[in-house]
């Protein structure tokens, strides 16, 4: 090869280059020399092999020379190839993420960002061009540079992955995020960087959020039912109920309504309203409801509920009332008696148009049959001391014609009497005597019964006094045998 031009072994070296190499020769302006390129060569037997060949200018002697340095790179372009695969694999696998990826160096600059799947909810919602280069606490969220930055500093001295949270206002919507940063180690077992992943956790927060709110309700209707059912004043109790479920569910204003129904109105009796709500106790007493809303009672009728995001969606007349008021949304459930409607409960919200959830009418219903049951219980109070008193004055009655009678009984058994002993004064033969002494001592037994009588009614009226007599048995027992023999005799019984 000694002598033979550089072209047999690097043909492309001076392909399309002789004009060039013409020009450096004459005025020496170099376009190739001294400037490295890659080009293919030929192996000795006829095959192409890839090069990187520099050619350098040297003097020598006076004598301009050209050496050139060629070197294999078939290595090196293999390795190139499979790096590129390999990122082009990686990025393919990054880009089918529903999470976002971030790659971090030590300076807290962007290297790589992947926006995830779901773009409507990014964290950032900035193209990748504009963050990627840029220091992250500058372009990044404040609400996420702050517990990033304090992950970062704890992964650079543990050199472990780490995890953090936090959340972002989305289009009026919160939406809550868990970070994961893990530390990028060189070959060398050094630090060279970070790798983020953010992962959108909404739906399981608001899932778990939902469950919990869900038996903060269950608690709280167990509450209610509880504290009716403990109560000794029931006036005391819906107060306190109507603020329990004022403040839990966060409404303007908590009511309850009775109805006075032989008028035709309704008063406002209990009420609650939440800092800055003004009060409307005071306006909202004797409401001719047939006269300004004539729809409110068979609507409340009919549906069993008024549960209205917008005052708007009512009838008219019903609408007029409650926007005079400064009611945006309301819902109401009717509080039954035993035999007709007694009322009802009301929650108010004066900012603007409210979806009242499921759980909320649950607990108001809850609030509303509790009160029913309270105000059942108060009207079988009542009709019991009625009923007491009506027994009372019944007793007092008898007890008022028993010592009547007995008084009136008493005058003509006392003249039977004397004329019976008179008539034993008189002369008489022995069976007349007998007769006559019969008569006697049964009329004796009347009058006796007739004061007996006269005890109980003066016992029943609490002023009976006991007295001591002295009793001859002997005297009794032959008193009754004279009393029950003939009626023995004809029973056959003696």
């Amino acid at each position: 090869m000694i002598g033979q031009s550089i072209g047999v072994l690097l043909p492309e070296l001076l392909k399309g280059h002789e004009p060039a190499v013409a020009d450096m020769l004459s005025d020496g302006t170099q376009r190739v020399i001294g400037r490295g390129r890659e080009l293919t060569g030929r192996r000795r037997d006829g095959t192409g092999v890839p090069l990187h060949v520099a050619v350098v200018e040297v003097w020598l002697g006076g004598q301009r020379l050209f050496t050139g340095f060629v070197r294999d790179i078939s290595e090196q372009l293999r390795a190139e190839e499979a790096l590129r695969r390999s990122e082009e694999q990686l990025r393919s696998l990054i880009a089918s993420l529903e999470d976002q990826v971030v790659s971090i160096d030590l300076d807290g600059r962007i290297l790589v960002y992947h926006s995830g799947a779901d773009v409507a909810h990014d964290t950032p919602i900035t193209p990748p061009e504009a963050l990627v280069g840029k220091p992250f606490h500058k372009v990044l969220p404040p609400e996420l540079v702050t517990p990033l930055a304090r992950t970062l500093e704890r992964v650079s001295s543990t050199l472990q992955t780490d995890q953090f949270e936090y959340s972002l206002l989305v289009d009026r919507q919160r939406r809550y995020y868990t970070g994961r940063v893990s530390p990028l180690i060189s070959p060398r077992v050094e630090l060279i960087g970070y790798t983020l992943v953010i992962n959108d956790v909404t739906e399981s927060v608001r899932a778990q959020q939902r469950q919990e709110h869900l038996l903060a309700v269950e608690q709280l209707n167990r509450t209610i039912s509880a504290s009716f059912m403990r109560s000794d004043d029931p006036e005391d109790t819906i107060a306190q109920v109507l603020q329990q479920v004022g403040e839990f569910f966060a409404v303007s204003r908590a009511c309850i309504f009775r109805y006075r129904l032989d008028q035709r109105v309704m008063d406002n009796t209990h009420e609650w309203c939440a800092a800055g709500v003004p009060s409307l106790l005071y306006q909202r007493q004797g409401i001719p409801y047939d006269d300004l809303m004539p729809s409110w009672s068979p609507v409340l009728h009919q549906q069993g509920i008024i549960a209205a995001q917008e005052v708007a969606e009512l009838p008219a007349d019903i609408q007029a009332f409650f926007l005079t008021q400064g009611v945006a949304s309301l819902v109401v459930l009717p509080i039954y008696g035993k035999t007709r409607l007694e009322g009802f409960v009301s929650l108010e919200d004066v900012h603007g148009p409210r979806a009242w959830e499921p759980e909320l009418i649950a607990t108001l219903r809850t609030v509303a049959e509790s009160y029913a049951r309270v105000l059942e219980r108060q009207q079988t109070e009542r009709e019991m001391m009625r009923a007491r008193d009506e027994a009372l004055r019944l007793v007092r009655l008898k007890s008022q014609f028993l010592s009547n009678i007995s008084h009136e009984i008493r005058t003509p058994m006392t003249a039977v009497l004397g004329m019976l002993e008179l008539l034993l004064e008189s002369r008489l033969d022995e069976e007349q005597r007998g007769f006559a002494v019969d008569a006697y001592q049964s009329a004796v037994s009347l009058l006796q019964l007739i004061d007996n009588i006269l005890d109980f009614s003066q016992l029943e009226a609490g002023r009976i006094a006991l007295e001591s007599h002295p009793l001859d048995v002997r005297a009794l027992v032959a008193e009754v045998k004279d009393r029950y023999a003939p009626l023995a005799l004809e029973k056959q019984l003696a």
